[in-house]
C-alpha cells in the first residue's frame, strides 16, 4: 500500500487537539508534517491545554522549509 503522508495546518491541529483527537491524525496518516510556522502559530499561546497536546505528540514532525517550499504553499494556499 502506498505510503500517505501530509502536511498539516494550524487549524485542524487546534481543534483535533482541544477534542483530544490528534491520534486521529496518525490513525489516517503515516507521517505528519509541520511546518515550522505552523507549530509556532499553535504555540503562541503554549499555557493552553491544546498547545501543550501538540507539543507532546511526538508522531508530528515539525520542519523547516525551505525558501522554495515556502513559495509552493503560498501558490496552493491562494487556490482554496
Amino acid at each position: 500500500m502506498a505510503r500517505r503522508n501530509v502536511v498539516v495546518n494550524t487549524s485542524p491541529l487546534i481543534y483535533l487537539a482541544k477534542i483530544d483527537e490528534l491520534d486521529l491524525l496518525r490513525k489516517i496518516f503515516d507521517e505528519i508534517y509541520v511546518p515550522l510556522p505552523v507549530y509556532e502559530e499553535t504555540q503562541k499561546k503554549s499555557e493552553m491545554e491544546d498547545a501543550k497536546k501538540i507539543t507532546s505528540a511526538s508522531f508530528l514532525l515539525v520542519k523547516t522549509l525551505t525558501e522554495m517550499e515556502n513559495d509552493m504553499t503560498r501558490d496552493i494556499s491562494w487556490d482554496y
